[in-house]
């Protein structure tokens, strides 16, 4: 993938480093300290963490202009003991949402720098059906594990009946049939089979202009960033990091 400049942003000949703390003594979980940028539109903007206000330890990454007006936000939940990372929401304010700006983006590599930096396994989210091929885009692929989900997802390949994506949708039928046949051995395997030809689906259909257009989810996914697959895309990730003027890599 092409990373293309950040055309809304100025992006400081020195890049700026990443500082991170650790909560405390009894927690060595690292968050990073306060980020500055400067935006050719909005002026200078911050990213930062705090906790979440609702109490139950999550922790929310906030996108601000210099007038303290929140613009962005993602929420995460990282459990203290084993690390495992979990994103709730992420989302761009609608007066901030128009491709190109790359606040959405921005949000993604920070939280992304949170599950680098803790050395988390996985990172899970649900993601809602308009936002599938967003987060596709930074390495998430499907992560199906219950049969709602599983038949969904088949039947909503069965039925594109776009030509390119003919094979795909036989292959959806036959996994369907599969099922019914209550092979129990195949059973097993079935979520991983589905989950392999969702990725294919998602990948052919990111190749058009619009696929959530064109190929709309209408129904939540579960998607996972796994650490293998972060460091195997660590090359494009790094790239981002540099397009925004982030001293920082995988």
């Amino acid at each position: 993938m092409n990373i293309k400049p950040a055309k809304y942003w100025n992006i400081k000949k020195t890049p700026q480093k990443v500082e991170w703390r650790s909560l405390g003594i009894n927690d060595d979980r690292k968050v990073f300290s306060c980020c500055d940028f400067d935006n050719k539109i909005f002026g200078n903007i911050s990213v930062n963490i705090k906790d979440y206000w609702d109490g139950f330890g999550r922790w929310v990454i906030e996108l601000k202009n210099s007038l303290d007006k929140l613009m962005g936000y993602e929420i995460v939940l990282m459990e203290k003991d084993s690390h495992n990372f979990m994103g709730n929401m992420i989302e761009v304010l609608d007066d901030y949402r128009r491709k190109g700006y790359g606040f959405g983006e921005i949000l993604r590599l920070f939280s992304v720098m949170l599950m680098n930096e803790n050395k988390s396994k996985r990172f899970e989210i649900y993601s809602r059906g308009s936002a599938v091929y967003f987060h596709s885009k930074y390495k998430f692929v499907p992560y199906i594990t219950r049969y709602s989900e599983r038949d969904d997802t088949l039947n909503m390949i069965a039925k594109d009946k776009s030509a390119a994506f003919r094979d795909l949708a036989v292959r959806a039928k036959e996994l369907i049939e599969m099922e019914k046949k209550n092979n129990i051995d195949f059973i097993r395997r079935m979520f991983n089979e589905t989950n392999k030809l969702v990725q294919e689906y998602i990948e052919l259909a990111a190749q058009e202009p619009k696929p959530e257009k064109t190929h709309p989810f209408n129904f939540g996914l579960p998607m996972v960033l796994t650490d293998k697959n972060l460091y195997k895309n660590k090359k494009f990730y790094n790239e981002l990091y540099t397009k925004y003027g982030l001293d920082y890599s995988i």
